[in-house]
């Protein structure tokens, strides 16, 4: 994680709390970048990446973005093109009016700031952390000892007890939820032991994940973690059985805004994922988001696109994991009617096959000496 928020090469634009105020100035000053280059501000929505503007240029590489309503708060990027060259990240929040000068060569080593005290703050941050870790680099590379794991546990606390500092100052900031999502799960005392139950971990883990990742806070949904945040609560939090699955999406979406774009991305995206899922049983989370969130899918969807999931709920309903199978009438060669549900007996196995199948010709015998 400490090498993520490394590479990011953040640029931290805003004060310490939701956007509300209206308007946004950004000015930002470039050496070194080539004449004939554009610098496009885009940002990041679940997997995607989306361009908002075209900075204006001003000349000398100096840029600016202006516009009298607020930009969403969340995480950005600056880009130059037409080369896509990565200048850095962006992240957006109340206070949209500073100015950013650095070089094209170090962005985060050079980067100066006007305007913004929780930016600066980011930007030393990210500068401690680049020292802390070719500290950690050389003390890896030495031989292993006991002094050398102990100077490698120093660091890392450090480094947690920075992070733990700026949440505290900048609480509600966008500096607080990137130091919360890339950070080290905060554990009560007596599960950071060695000896802490396993089992108590997880569950307290699972109960608290989302204590670092507060759903309702819509700057996260413009991020490039959320959707890992939420694929790891669901792969390793939850147990792979449609029910746990079920509460675990419920607990997600529930605890977006109501009818916000984060929730109705996430719900399609969910919707889309068990329609395709290839694991036998996934198909109920398919049934199971139809019909719990049916309103507001029905404000997403067109209408053929909605008929045409509502039929297929009704489809899949019926005949899922653990229902009674629908009644199956047929016919016996010599005329006589099987009816399905008048066979009197503790299980009823129904076996499809085909009599020209090579497959099932070699499967049949075992199956039926079962």
């Amino acid at each position: 994680m400490l090498d993520y928020l490394l590479m990011s090469l953040l640029l931290t634009l805003g004060s310490t709390a939701p956007t509300t105020e209206t308007g946004h100035h950004i000015t930002v000053s470039l050496e070194g970048i080539a004449a004939d280059q554009e610098l496009i501000l885009g940002y990041y929505k679940g997997e995607g990446q989306f361009v908002q503007d075209t900075l204006t240029k001003l000349g000398d590489g100096t840029y600016e973005l202006k516009g009298e309503e607020p930009l969403p708060g969340g995480l950005y990027f600056l880009l130059a093109s037409p080369s896509n060259d990565f200048i850095g990240q962006v992240l957006i929040d109340r206070d949209q009016t500073f100015g950013l000068a650095t070089s094209m060569a170090d962005a985060t080593e050079q980067m100066k700031v006007t305007g913004s005290e929780l930016n600066a703050a980011y930007f030393d941050y990210l500068r401690y952390l680049s020292k802390r870790r070719t500290m950690r680099e050389q003390l890896t590379a030495q031989a292993e000892s006991p002094q050398r794991d102990e100077r490698l546990a120093m660091l890392d606390n450090e480094v947690k007890a920075e992070q733990r500092r700026l949440i505290d100052k900048y609480p509600d900031s966008m500096l607080s939820l990137l130091m919360m999502a890339n950070s080290e799960f905060p554990l009560p005392e007596h599960l950071k032991a060695e000896d802490a139950d396993p089992t108590e971990k997880f569950y307290y883990m699972r109960d608290h994940y989302f204590d670092v990742m507060p759903l309702g806070d819509e700057r996260i949904f413009r991020t490039n973690y959320a959707v890992t945040i939420l694929d790891n609560y669901l792969d390793r939090y939850t147990a792979q059985h449609p029910d746990s699955l079920a509460r675990s999406l419920d607990r997600i979406l529930d605890g977006m805004p109501e009818g916000s774009e984060m929730q109705q991305y996430y719900l399609i995206r969910y919707v889309n994922k068990y329609a395709k899922s290839n694991v036998v049983g996934m198909d109920a989370l398919y049934v199971h988001l139809g019909k719990t969130y049916n309103a507001q899918l029905a404000d997403i969807l067109d209408e053929e696109q909605m008929a045409k999931l509502d039929d297929r709920v009704k489809v899949l309903e019926p005949i899922l994991l653990g229902k009674k199978a629908p009644n199956i009438v047929l016919q016996t060669q010599d005329k006589k009617l099987l009816d399905l549900h008048e066979f009197d007996s503790k299980y009823t196995v129904l076996f499809f096959w085909d009599p020209d199948c090579g497959h099932c010709k070699k499967s049949l015998p075992d199956v039926k000496a079962f």
